[in-house]
């Protein structure tokens, strides 16, 4: 039975934490218009979806004004299929690490390709904020995707560096982003990138980005294809204008070399130009800490066996795992720490 042209207008969906899903949105359905719409604390919120993979009857036309989706163990927005979708002064959250929600959610929003028969595309999120979850903020396969004056907040919310705020994978085709704030003041701050964009994502235009509480960079480009970036604020406030900019730098060699990152090193530390997972040296920053975490770009295999020791004197002593090395050491003692890691 087809439903089209459905009306939700001041309707609140309540999950109660179960594991149902708020809105289940399949086939051949055009027309979906929400303002005012709550869905809430459950384990997906809204799900669009072609089951039957039809290239012709699949999912069309969402007009959505302040959406409110809140709180999932899951994901609070999945678009599996489907056309043109427009998202508006919104606020789309998974809650993650709430006491009932549990943390094993993944990203906020998550747009597939569904390559072969609607290839997802037109989707428009305008105004909104997302975030709060265990992973990026959004992941999009889709073909034209556009997001304006959009603000991610809390992603990455298992571990630091773990994410990126977004990531364009290799079905991406035609994407704007611009005006787009990654990383709001006062949230986590714990993701790797703003954007991730992965080898054989096509036409990708991103304009003034936000990127200062990331903590790795603003974009890795992993390979696209047709990508422009301009005005960009980089970790820590420093501006790059243009992409062309960038590309002078990276054939220079300076934005080459994935670095290693570092937490709770004291303020502002600094790592040796050629650092690596392997070797290299972090000048400790202000404040007297008393430890250093580097987290490795690529995590081991295994526990590597690491020299850690202080060129500057000082006793150390540290930890390995696969993903990263914790240095501890007597609050204000060390000026520099180098390390050297290979494969256990």
């Amino acid at each position: 039975m087809r439903s089209d042209v459905l009306t939700l207008h001041n309707v609140v969906i309540e999950g109660h934490w179960s594991d149902a899903t708020g809105l289940m949105w399949e086939g051949f359905a055009n027309t979906l218009v929400a303002t005012h719409l709550r869905i809430l604390h459950s384990k997906y919120g809204l799900r669009v979806a072609n089951p039957a993979h039809s290239a012709s009857f699949f999912p069309s036309f969402l007009n959505a004004f302040d959406l409110e989706m809140e709180g999932f163990k899951t994901r609070a927005l999945t678009i599996d299929g489907g056309s043109d979708f427009k998202i508006v002064g919104s606020d789309i959250n998974n809650l993650s690490g709430a006491a009932e929600q549990g943390g094993a959610d993944d990203v906020a929003v998550r747009i597939a390709s569904d390559a072969g028969a609607s290839y997802t595309r037109g989707v428009s999120i305008v105004g909104t904020r997302i975030g709060g979850s265990a992973s990026s903020g959004l992941v999009s396969d889709s073909r034209d995707l556009q997001l304006s004056n959009v603000i991610f907040y809390s992603t990455s919310g298992s571990a630091a560096g773990a994410a990126p705020v977004m990531r364009l994978g290799a079905a991406t085709y035609d994407a704007i982003l611009d005006n787009i704030h990654c990383e709001e003041f006062g949230g986590l701050a714990r993701a790797s990138y703003c954007l991730e964009i992965d080898r054989g994502a096509n036409g990708v235009l991103a304009s003034n980005i936000n990127a200062r509480y990331v903590r790795r960079g603003a974009i890795a480009d992993r390979g696209g294809v047709g990508v422009s970036v301009v005005n960009v604020i980089e970790p820590g406030g420093g501006v790059d204008a243009s992409s062309a900019q960038r590309r002078q730098k990276s054939a220079a060699g300076a934005d080459n070399v994935e670095k290693p990152m570092v937490a709770d090193c004291g303020a502002q530390p600094s790592l040796s130009s050629g650092a690596s997972d392997a070797h290299g040296s972090v000048t400790i920053g202000a404040g007297a800490p008393g430890a250093c975490q580097i987290t490795f770009v690529t995590p081991y295999a295994r526990s590597p066996d690491c020299v850690v020791a202080s060129p500057s004197g000082g006793a150390v002593s540290y930890a390995a795992t696969a993903k990263d090395l914790v240095v501890r050491f007597a609050p204000g003692a060390l000026q520099t720490i180098a390390w050297f890691c290979a494969p256990g």
